[in-house]
């Protein structure tokens, strides 16, 4: 409570904090918080089961098969392109993936040559120290 009040002094000077501030549910909900157990087996990557998600969504929505199916065949289609996850780096050109110096000391201080920077885009011309 003093330190709360201590550190908080400049935002309010006139606060009034209740005798059980903070409270120690809400502190004791923070420092320990409830949370499910995490089960490996119960999680598993895999295609999508197009029966169950028609399933659940006519018992949540109300959707009829083909309401559904204008949602989730498009999902199923992109699932079948893309089985696994890219890496960022995949989405950068080769030649984009290294830093381009023009200045002649900056190249020198990280050990590349004038052709280095060049190939990897930068310009070949030394700008003045």
């Amino acid at each position: 409570r003093k330190r709360f009040k201590h550190r908080h002094r400049n935002m309010r000077q006139r606060w009034v904090l209740p005798e059980h501030f903070p409270s120690e549910a809400v502190t004791e909900a923070y420092l320990r918080p409830t949370t499910e157990r995490y089960d490996a087996d119960a999680c598993v990557w895999g295609r999508p089961d197009l029966h169950g998600l028609r399933s659940f969504c006519l018992h949540k929505f109300g959707w009829q098969q083909q309401k559904a199916d204008e949602q989730l065949l498009p999902m199923m289609r992109a699932f079948e392109q893309t089985q696994s996850q890219a890496r960022l780096s995949s989405y950068f050109k080769f030649e984009h993936r290294f830093a381009r110096f023009a200045s002649e000391r900056l190249r020198a201080a990280v050990g590349m040559t004038a052709a280095d920077s060049a190939a990897a885009g930068g310009d070949s011309a030394s700008a003045p120290a």
